[in-house]
């Protein structure tokens, strides 16, 4: 019988995810750069390490030996990121072509990601759900 890991899956494309996201910060920095919060100082720089945090976090968490490190990592970032989705809904007039609706959607999408993330930064055995096929 073989056993499919649903965990497993599911932190692999998290760090997929991440990954990729990480690599676009460099193929499309203005994306990246409009939607930076007025306040911060350093955008392009900010943006650019971004990218490189949720690569590095992403590899991290592919490793299985590092899938706490690899989630704690991400945690942070996820958390630390809060402020530009609260930040886009404060600020909505700079963002014409995305609704306000949108906006909040961003925002509880990135809760479910925290959620799902936290998830991994307890003992494996504890999320390592066997799903028989």
């Amino acid at each position: 019988m073989s056993v499919f890991k649903f965990s497993q899956f599911i932190r692999i494309a998290i760090a997929l995810m991440f990954i990729a996201s990480g690599i676009y910060h460099f193929y499309n920095t203005d994306f990246f750069l409009a939607i930076m919060p007025e306040y911060m100082p350093w955008p392009k720089g900010l943006v650019l390490l971004s990218g490189i945090t949720e690569i590095i976090a992403g590899g991290v968490f592919l490793l299985p030996g590092f899938i706490r490190l690899g989630a704690v990592i991400i945690l942070i970032h996820l958390v630390v990121f809060l402020i530009v989705h609260i930040d886009m809904i404060q600020n909505a007039e700079r963002f014409p072509d995305l609704s306000l609706f949108s906006l909040w959607i961003r925002l509880i999408i990135q809760g479910f990601l925290i959620f799902g993330v936290y998830y991994f930064t307890r003992r494996p055995k504890d999320y390592e759900i066997n799903v028989a096929k």
